[in-house]
């Protein structure tokens, strides 16, 4: 039976390919901004944290490290810092 290899580039090469595709810098973009970027969006969905860790391979808490808080999220956190009312 032959064994079939992943070039570890792939999807980093088909990444950047689409971008240029699309006309966007493809330079800051790697693969990793599609794990973070899933990571994100599953979380926005509300999907628990320990299936998002098993589906997305994460051995430790490195998983919070991909998940990105929504700016409205982050502003409350000015906003409290600062007095301001929350909206």
């Amino acid at each position: 039976m032959p064994v079939l290899s992943c070039v570890c580039s792939t999807p980093n090469s088909l990444l950047k390919k689409w971008l240029r595709v699309i006309g966007v810098d493809p330079k800051p973009y790697g693969s990793h901004s599609l794990r973070r970027g899933g990571a994100t969006a599953a979380a926005a969905l509300a999907v628990r944290v320990h299936i998002l860790q098993r589906h997305g391979r994460w051995a430790s808490d490195a998983v919070y490290l991909y998940i990105q808080d929504p700016n409205e999220a982050r502003l409350e956190v000015s906003r409290a810092l600062l007095g301001a009312p929350a909206e």
